[in-house]
């Protein structure tokens, strides 16, 4: 049965509120405050508190800066990021997608107005791959 749209609404709130925890479990173990990383990063103070509050999503080109900032290796900051975003689009299982495919599924969702199995992503991602010159 699908979700109405407030479900996949929740998910990506839920999503939102994963990666939250995870810049903030980092912040703490780094011994940095949200000013050190907003400066650190060249993102607005306030931007930060959205992001610490779980109101905005992170966008994706922030994630390299973050990397950098935290001296963590990129594909460690993607995997928490994909990890998040898969919770925003409702999957129940997880599984290793690029940010690329990601974006691409959100926008499926998107138009879909409802979560996809992670086969139906597999099968949607292989036809866009395969679709590109």
């Amino acid at each position: 049965m699908d979700k109405p749209e407030n479900d996949v609404l929740s998910n990506r709130a839920r999503g939102r509120e994963i990666f939250s925890i995870y810049l903030k479990k980092l912040i703490k173990e780094k011994g940095f405050t949200q000013i050190a990383f907003s400066f650190g990063i060249n993102v607005p103070t306030p931007m930060i508190s959205w992001w610490m509050n779980a109101k905005r999503d992170v966008p994706k080109k922030h994630l390299g800066k973050i990397a950098k900032f935290f001296d963590i290796p990129f594909e460690e900051i993607l995997k928490a990021y994909n990890n998040a975003y898969y919770k925003l689009l409702g999957y129940e299982e997880k599984a290793d997608m690029t940010a690329e495919d990601l974006e691409f599924a959100a926008s499926v969702v998107k138009t879909l107005g409802r979560p996809i199995s992670v086969a139906e992503l597999r099968n949607l991602v292989e036809m866009n791959k395969k679709s590109k010159p």
